[in-house]
């Protein structure tokens, strides 16, 4: 799988480290999205960063792209919406 492009919105006080910290998040949901088999076209996720970041911030993330994905995976089995368009914390 191939994440072809990725978009990631960092709070200002990780301006120093951002490099590192995006690249951190997109290893999170690489792994994420490649536990799933076929990837939607599209996913978003919205969390609020609660001071966090580092390994906390990616997991949470990671966290939040696997309960869309099963959220959407659910949807598509049952015949309803293939889920939401953004998980929030």
């Amino acid at each position: 799988m191939k994440i072809r492009k990725i978009r990631l919105t960092l709070p200002a006080r990780l301006a120093g480290h951002g490099g590192h910290e995006a690249r951190r998040i997109a290893e999170a949901i690489a792994g994420e999205l490649a536990g799933h088999g076929q990837a939607p076209g599209r996913i978003a996720v919205q969390l609020h960063g609660l001071g966090q970041n580092g390994a906390p911030l990616s997991q949470r993330v990671a966290r939040a792209i696997a309960d869309q994905l099963g959220s959407r995976a659910a949807g598509a089995a049952s015949g309803g919406p293939a889920g939401g368009t953004g998980a929030k914390d």
